[in-house]
């Protein structure tokens, strides 16, 4: 029998089948803030909620750089192959798949697992995030580094790479706080 903790934690856990979540995109400074956060095809979370997601992210990215048994040799042509850090998470209903850029960003997108919009499309999207932040970001001249993100034609290129994961009803954010719970009772073991 389980106890009210572990019921609760066994919810998180088990996605619900009428719980449509959109796709969202997210920007880390090498520093652990969040920059930049854009929901696609549904409502999106709180700050509280955004700012928790991305540090937890930051965190064990990092934990996971150090850790990790595969290093590159020191010198030499493979010295820039280091590990970054978490590149994909798979939860029970969502993905978490993250590019690292040479210069520490952070850019990772939350999709709900097998997601029709993406169409297995995530990887080259994350790379296209990161030219337009480079294009439309990184030349704009009012931008100030480390600050959060407000360009509008960066806006409209993230609307027009994910125009595609607008499509479908969403009912609410609970899925994204199913995987939030499930990440969090992981952590806690």
């Amino acid at each position: 029998k389980l106890c009210e903790c572990q019921r609760r934690r066994a919810m998180a856990a088990t996605p619900d089948p009428n719980n449509k979540v959109g796709v969202s995109a997210w920007i880390i400074n090498p520093n652990g803030s969040l920059v930049y956060d854009r929901f696609f095809g549904g409502p999106g979370m709180k700050s509280n909620e955004k700012l928790r997601v991305a540090s937890t992210f930051h965190g064990l990215s990092a934990i996971a750089a150090q850790v990790s048994p595969v290093r590159a040799p020191p010198g030499g042509q493979l010295a820039g192959l280091q590990n970054r850090g978490i590149t994909s998470i798979e939860a029970n209903a969502y993905t978490l798949t993250c590019f690292h850029s040479p210069t520490g960003l952070k850019i990772f997108i939350l999709s709900p697992l097998g997601s029709g919009g993406l169409k297995g499309e995530i990887e080259p999207r994350l790379k296209e995030v990161h030219e337009a932040y480079a294009d439309y970001v990184l030349k704009n001249p009012f931008y100030e580094p480390d600050q959060p993100i407000r360009c509008e034609l960066f806006d409209e290129r993230m609307d027009q790479l994910f125009q595609d994961c607008r499509v479908g009803a969403v009912r609410n954010n609970q899925g994204f706080r199913n995987m939030l719970g499930g990440i969090s009772a992981f952590i806690r073991r």
